[in-house]
């Protein structure tokens, strides 16, 4: 979405490799921010920004930036939530989310690149742009859960799953589609 209207070097190879480099540090960054709801539940900047950057920046920037990420935390990094890292976090019990943050960033992605082909969608690009953030962090969620359900042997529904973490999700989902809506709107009035 974003990515046409950036231009650093004008070169396309290196731009997209500077914009992965700048994405990777962003998630590494701020994905280690924890805060804690009301009702007691965490709520981490991970789900936000490993699909955001497929949203604004295109699957191959985001998800490249992802896996590097994925990578890092894996060679112990301590990106992931709360500063943690290590193979043993990524098969752990919470595993499941960050095994998940590629395939929320390739559904961001793909549903972004669809999006950007339906005339009609096109007009209200800021609104798909929130429902796509929305949906790729809770399939992120969902994924984890199941994850999480399989290693600790113990059923977790998924209309408890959105009740407790609808909240998190509709506040990263703002947050994500106003920064869309600024840098767009920012880097309009830079191109005129």
């Amino acid at each position: 979405m974003l990515r046409k209207d950036i231009k650093i070097t004008g070169i396309d190879t290196v731009d997209d490799s500077l914009l992965i480099v700048a994405s990777f540090l962003i998630i590494c960054t701020f994905s280690t921010l924890k805060f804690d709801l009301t009702n007691g539940t965490p709520i981490t900047l991970q789900s936000l920004l490993v699909v955001w950057f497929s949203v604004a920046l295109g699957t191959r920037i985001g998800l490249t930036s992802v896996l590097l990420y994925i990578i890092a935390g894996a060679l112990g990094w301590g990106v992931f939530s709360g500063g943690e890292s290590g193979l043993g976090y990524i098969l752990g019990i919470n595993g499941g989310f960050i095994l998940a943050f590629p395939i929320g960033a390739f559904i961001a992605g793909s549903l972004t690149q669809w999006s950007l082909t339906k005339q009609t969608i096109t007009k209200a690009q800021f609104i798909a742009s929130a429902l796509i953030l929305f949906i790729s962090q809770l399939s992120i969620l969902i994924l984890g859960f199941i994850w999480k359900s399989a290693i600790t042997l113990s059923l977790i529904s998924i209309s408890e799953i959105i009740r407790l973490y609808s909240p998190g999700l509709l506040i990263k989902t703002a947050i994500g589609t106003l920064a869309i809506v600024f840098i767009s709107r920012g880097l309009s009035r830079i191109k005129s």
